[in-house]
C-alpha cells in the first residue's frame, strides 16, 4: 500500500485499517473521537473551466492544508475524487472544529492561481465539511456509520451554500414532518451502501416514489390536508419496507427507498406492492361537517446499481428518468429503468474521436456510454431555449 500519488495523503486502502484500529483503541481508553469528511467546492466546474491540471492543483492545496493541520495521532486520508477524511482520536469537540475550520479558511483565503486562454487570474476556491463527534464513552458506533454521519453533515453544508462546517446532529437525520430519513441522510447511506456493493460484488436497488398530483391536493384541500398525505405515504412506505431498507423524504412530496443486495426485478415488486396499499388506504377527509375520503396514488421509478449506473449520482439519474416515465404514461404505476443502449459509435465518430473518448473515460473513471449522454445533455439544454 502507498500514499496517494496527488496529495503524499493516506491512500483510501491505507485509511480504513487504520481507522479501524484508532476508534477501537478509543473505545478501549474510554476516549473521545472526531471524524471530519471535507468535501471540494465546485472542482467540476474548475475541471471544466480550467482543465485538469488546475483541479488537480485545487486538490494538491488541501491536501497541503490537511497535513498541515492534522500530525500526530490525528491524521488524514485521500477517500477518493475530491473528498478527504481527518481522524482525531482523544480530542474535545471543540478542538475538532478548530482544526477542521483552520482547514477551510485556508483554502478560502488562498486562491487558486489558474490559466485559461493563455491569461493566468486568481480563482477562489473552498471547501466544505461536516464533523461526526463521539463524547467518551460513545464509541461503540462502527466506521461506517462513523463516517455516514460525517458526510451526511457534509452535504448539508454543500446544500446550506458550501463553504462552511456542519456537525452530526441525530435529530437532523429526520425528517419532522414525516419522521423517515431526510435527503442529506440517505444520499450518505446510498453512497455508503454502493461503496459496500463494490467492495461484495452485489447490487443496490433505488425506489423512487412520487404522489400523483400533489399540487391540486393542496391547493384543493389545503396543505393541512397535503402534509397529511405525506406523513401517510411515509408510514405506509416505513411499515412495508423498513425492515429491508432505507426509507426517507428526498424533497417535497418525493420519496425514495434504498434496498441494499437487492436486484430490480426485486424492488419493481415491493414497488408495486407499496403503491396498491398506498391506493387501498384513503386519507379521511372532514369537508365542512361531510366526512369524506381521499383516494392517494402514486407513482415510482426503480433503477439498480451497477447494472443502470456507474456511481450513486447516476443510479438517482436514471430511477428520475423511470419515475418520470411512469408520470408519462399516465401515473399510478411503476417503471422500471430503460438500460441506455449505444448505437453503433463508429458508424457517428472519427477514430481519432473515439481513442479521446476511450482515454477520458480512463482519466475519469466513467465509462463511455456516461460521458457520450453527459455531453448530449449539454447539448440538449444548450439549444433548449
Amino acid at each position: 500500500m502507498s500514499p496517494d500519488a496527488l496529495t503524499g495523503l493516506l491512500s483510501r486502502s491505507e485509511l480504513f485499517p487504520r481507522l479501524q484500529a484508532s476508534l477501537a483503541l478509543a473505545s478501549q481508553y474510554n476516549q473521545s473521537f472526531a471524524l471530519a469528511y471535507f468535501d471540494l467546492d465546485h472542482l467540476m466546474a474548475v475541471n471544466d473551466n480550467y482543465g485538469h491540471v488546475a483541479g488537480d492543483g485545487y486538490l494538491a492545496a488541501v491536501g497541503d492544508a490537511l497535513k498541515d493541520t492534522f500530525d500526530g495521532e490525528c491524521y488524514a486520508a485521500r477517500i477518493g475524487g475530491d473528498e478527504f477524511l481527518a481522524v482525531m482520536p482523544g480530542v474535545a469537540l471543540e478542538q475538532a472544529l478548530a482544526r477542521a475550520e483552520s482547514v477551510r479558511k485556508r483554502i478560502d483565503s488562498h486562491p487558486l492561481e489558474v490559466v485559461k486562454d493563455g491569461v493566468a487570474s486568481s480563482l477562489s476556491v473552498s471547501v466544505s465539511a461536516g464533523i461526526a463527534f463521539l463524547a467518551a464513552g460513545e464509541t461503540a458506533v462502527n466506521v461506517d456509520d462513523l463516517i455516514r454521519r460525517a458526510y451526511g453533515s457534509t452535504l448539508r453544508a454543500k446544500e446550506s451554500g458550501g463553504n462552511q462546517l456542519r456537525v452530526y446532529a441525530e435529530v437532523e437525520e429526520l425528517d419532522p414532518l414525516t419522521g423517515v430519513t431526510t435527503r442529506a441522510g440517505l444520499l450518505a447511506r446510498l453512497d455508503q451502501c454502493v461503496t459496500a456493493a463494490d467492495r461484495s460484488r452485489s447490487a443496490v436497488a433505488v425506489i423512487s416514489i412520487d404522489i400523483d398530483e400533489f399540487d391540486m391536493i393542496n391547493r384543493q384541500f389545503g396543505r393541512f390536508t397535503g402534509d397529511e398525505v405525506l406523513r401517510r405515504v411515509a408510514a405506509i412506505l416505513n411499515g412495508n419496507l423498513n425492515q429491508i431498507g432505507t426509507i426517507g423524504r428526498y424533497g417535497g412530496d418525493q420519496f425514495m427507498v434504498i434496498l441494499p443486495a437487492s436486484r430490480s426485478e426485486t424492488a419493481f415488486i415491493l414497488a408495486e406492492e407499496v403503491r396498491k396499499v398506498i391506493e387501498d388506504t384513503p386519507v379521511p377527509l372532514l369537508i365542512g361537517e361531510k366526512k369524506s375520503q381521499l383516494a392517494v396514488r402514486v407513482s415510482g421509478g426503480v433503477a439498480e446499481y451497477p447494472a443502470d449506473g456507474s456511481d450513486w449520482r447516476e443510479l438517482l439519474r436514471k430511477a428520475d428518468e423511470a419515475l418520470y416515465r411512469a408520470k408519462s404514461q399516465g401515473r399510478n404505476r411503476i417503471c422500471l429503468a430503460v438500460s441506455s443502449q449505444m448505437v453503433t459509435k463508429t458508424s457517428h465518430f472519427t477514430q481519432t474521436q473515439l481513442e479521446k473518448l476511450a482515454e477520458l473515460g480512463r482519466r475519469t473513471g466513467k465509462s463511455e456510454a456516461y460521458l457520450l449522454r453527459e455531453a448530449l445533455d449539454d447539448l440538449l439544454r444548450k439549444y433548449d431555449r
